[in-house]
């Protein structure tokens, strides 16, 4: 089980489309680009750990690459 103060804290951009799915938007800590996750349809966005999507292109970093979105 991984802990919260192993990874990365990204900060988050929501934005909630007209069929009330959320769309989060963050700035990888690992290549700098911009990553897009999916957020659910809830009342709330719902954030969390979530794989890098650069993970195999970050050769230094064992395993898949993962943050926490905040």
């Amino acid at each position: 089980m991984r802990k919260s103060d192993e990874v990365p804290k990204v900060r988050v951009r929501a934005v909630r489309r007209r069929d009330g799915v959320w769309d989060l938007y963050v700035t990888c800590p690992y290549c700098g680009k911009k990553h897009h996750h999916g957020g659910g349809n809830g009342e709330v966005p719902n954030l969390g750990f979530r794989v890098a999507h650069c993970g195999p292109d970050v050769p230094e970093h064992k395993g898949l690459p993962e943050y926490e979105l905040v």
